[in-house]
C-alpha cells in the first residue's frame, strides 16, 4: 500500500490540483491537506529556487550569488512559508 504523503507528492508533481489530491487521500477540506503535506510544499520552493537560480547563473555575471534561494529561505537556511 502506497502512503498518503507518497501519494500526495506524486500527483502534485504531475500537476493535479490540492482539491482532487484532498478527496483522494479522504480529506473534506483542503486546507487539511495543505497543512498536513507542508514539507512537500519546502521541498518544491527548494526545487524552484535552484532551478531559477540555475537561469539566473547563466545571464548573471554573478552565479555565486544564488538569487532566488536567498529569497526562498532565510538566512539560517530554512525556508519561508
Amino acid at each position: 500500500m502506497i502512503c498518503a504523503t507518497r501519494v500526495f507528492s506524486l500527483l502534485r508533481a504531475q500537476g493535479v490540483p490540492d482539491k482532487v489530491i484532498a478527496g483522494i487521500v479522504g480529506h473534506s477540506d483542503v486546507r487539511l491537506t495543505q497543512n498536513a503535506y507542508q514539507h512537500v510544499y519546502q521541498d518544491a520552493k527548494r526545487n524552484a529556487a535552484k532551478k531559477m537560480d540555475d537561469l539566473l547563473a547563466q545571464i548573471s555575471s554573478t552565479p555565486e550569488n544564488p538569487v532566488a534561494t536567498n529569497v526562498a529561505t532565510k538566512p539560517d537556511g530554512t525556508t519561508l512559508n
